[in-house]
């Protein structure tokens, strides 16, 4: 499903519901969480005529799992529902037919990539190898096998069965001996079924550091905690907020060194 194929947010947010595994039943609720409202008010914004803020605009496209330009297309499209005066419209329609033209040609300067098929994001999402793999790549404009073979403290035939796999998918390219980025993108939100996956591979690798590297080189901190309900309730806020700012600052940062960010704030026990 193109977003750009859709003039309306409501429009393209229900279509996004119905294609999704039983059309999209308990999506809403979900969603209402994650903007900390009730199922009430999803319903009249998308089903009625009351619309998205701006911030929850942004939330509702992390959730979607919205590349940048299509993040930034969905949130120009709940402007454009909130606004009312015809020069601001007219400012917005721009900035969505910008938007739209920067997609267009970087479809082009991509050479149409394509999403990795379905059945293959099951073996990628099996190992954190695969990902390394992928963004360390992204870092150098071209490299030798043996060159990742080194870089990553791992079996030697794992790190090959990755490469192979990655070549084959067109995750990654290989010319004269060397790889470079290929044309298949990967995307997975938050409704993605190997997001488990995704989140048990880094914890794993981080124990992996945690136990055969110095702790000096790397920030690890654990610390189990009795606090107040309201309490933890803000110190969650201040961790979304964190991760924003996380991605504000690396997503068009310098492809420079491979490094990981794992977050984790969770109950220990059930709540009475």
């Amino acid at each position: 499903m193109n977003i750009f194929d859709f003039d309306n947010y409501k429009d393209f947010f229900n279509s996004w519901i119905k294609s999704q595994p039983n059309r999209g039943r308990g999506l809403l609720s979900q969603l209402a969480k994650a903007l900390q409202v009730n199922t009430t008010l999803m319903s009249l914004i998308f089903k009625g005529n009351s619309h998205l803020t701006q911030e929850q605009a942004i939330v509702t496209a992390q959730f979607l799992g919205l590349m940048p330009l299509q993040s930034d297309y969905f949130i120009q499209l709940v402007n454009l529902e909130r606004t009312a005066r015809p020069q601001a419209r007219q400012y917005i329609q721009q900035k969505l037919s910008d938007i739209k033209q920067q997609a267009e040609n970087l479809q082009s300067r991509l050479n149409a990539k394509s999403e990795l098929e379905t059945s293959d994001y099951a073996q990628f999402f099996s190992h954190w190898i695969y990902t390394a793999l992928f963004l360390q790549v992204a870092i150098h404009e071209k490299i030798e096998r043996a060159q990742l073979s080194k870089i990553f403290n791992c079996d030697n035939a794992l790190v090959h069965e990755a490469i192979e796999f990655l070549v084959q998918t067109s995750v990654l390219s290989e010319a004269n001996g060397f790889l470079s980025m290929g044309v298949t993108q990967i995307y997975i939100g938050q409704q993605s079924q190997f997001l488990r996956n995704h989140l048990s591979n880094w914890r794993q690798r981080s124990i992996e550091v945690i136990q055969n590297n110095s702790l000096k080189e790397n920030i690890f901190y654990s610390c189990p905690i009795v606090l107040s309900q309201s309490d933890a309730q803000l110190i969650a806020e201040k961790i979304r907020t964190l991760i924003e700012d996380f991605n504000k600052i690396a997503g068009p940062s310098k492809s420079e060194k491979l490094m990981c960010l794992n977050v984790d704030w969770f109950s220990l026990g059930k709540s009475e």
